[in-house]
């Protein structure tokens, strides 16, 4: 039987970070205030998802463990973590 080998195990959390850029100063922003957004990225983010893909960007075999749902926040980090293959 032939098994696969790993160079680390990440174990943690994988989430989905969102990034506003928006036109107000901090500031300026009250709670409650409906505010204009000018730009959007999404990325993964999460312990296991961000020490999965630095180290496997550094040629480490990487293998993760994590819970997700079944939504398509998980299927954009799954999508995410196999294009560091």
């Amino acid at each position: 039987m032939m098994l696969k080998r790993y160079d680390v195990l990440c174990i943690g959390s994988a989430v989905v970070d969102h990034f506003l850029t928006i036109q107000e100063r901090m500031e300026d922003v009250r709670l409650g205030d409906k505010i204009l957004v000018k730009h959007v990225e999404v990325h993964s983010g999460g312990g296991a998802t961000n020490s999965a893909a630095a180290l496997s960007k550094l040629g480490l075999k990487v293998k993760m463990l994590t819970k997700m749902g079944q939504d398509k926040e998980a299927d954009f980090i799954v999508k995410e973590m196999k294009s560091y293959h």
